[in-house]
Formats: C-alpha cells, sequence, structure tokens
C-alpha cells in the first residue's frame, strides 16, 4: 500500500497548490480555505491548517467543516482544550453527530476528564443505537 499513499499524498499535494492559487485569486473563498485546511491535515501539516481555518472561519464562523478538521489541526498540535472548545461548537450546530460525541470522548480522555469523557462516550452509544 506504500504506492497507494504516495499517489495520495502527490494528489493532496497538487490540490493544495490548486487551492493556494485559488485563495490568491480570492482570499475569502471560504471553500478553499475550508479544502487547503484538509489538505494541510492530510499532510500532516497542523500548524499551517489551523492558520488557514481560522482564517475560513472568519469569513463564516459556523462553517461546520472548517470548525471539525480545526478541531483535529488543534489536536494535531497537541492544544486539546482548543480541539475540545471546537468540537464542543461542533455539538451546539449539530447535536446528532455521533462522531464528534466520540471525538470529545476521546480528547476528554486525553487530559484525563474520565467523567466527562463518560457522559461523551455514552451520548455517542445512545445517538449510534439511534442511527445516527
Amino acid at each position: 500500500r506504500p504506492f497507494a499513499r504516495a499517489s495520495f499524498m502527490r494528489f493532496v499535494m497538487a490540490s493544495a497548490r490548486v487551492l493556494n492559487k485559488a485563495i490568491q485569486y480570492d482570499p475569502n473563498n471560504e471553500i478553499a480555505l475550508t479544502n487547503l485546511g484538509l489538505a494541510y491535515l492530510q499532510m500532516n501539516k497542523n500548524q499551517e491548517a489551523v492558520n488557514v481555518l481560522i482564517k475560513s472561519l472568519e469569513i463564516n464562523p459556523e462553517g461546520y467543516m472548517a470548525l471539525n478538521y480545526l478541531g483535529y489541526a488543534y489536536a494535531g498540535i497537541g492544544n486539546i482544550n482548543a480541539a475540545i472548545l471546537n468540537f464542543e461548537k461542533l455539538i451546539e450546530i449539530n447535536p446528532n453527530s455521533s462522531e464528534t460525541y466520540n471525538v470529545l470522548s476521546q480528547l476528554y480522555r486525553q487530559i484525563k476528564d474520565q467523567g466527562t469523557a463518560a457522559k461523551y462516550a455514552d451520548m455517542y452509544q445512545q445517538l449510534k443505537a439511534n442511527g445516527l
């Protein structure tokens, strides 16, 4: 599978180049900024992802995908508290996102808050049981 991974990474890097050009043309292109953030995440360039996703959220503060990717980017640079804040905002926007509860449970375990981790794990299980 190394060939598939290398091929995927070439695609991601090419996408990042195109998205950077789109942003040069239109610095307020929220979609390009969000997708560039995702590309940076996939390249493990978490700080770069944080930077562009913050710009995307300045344009649309409730950009669901930008908030989601930003949460992962913050976790990737070790800023667990900021990641938690982003994922909790996602819950406010979409309280039926089972995967967000799952991620929050894992993040709270990392900061040794077992009670809150268990609460989110229970919510995750309830939503999954209901097909959400």
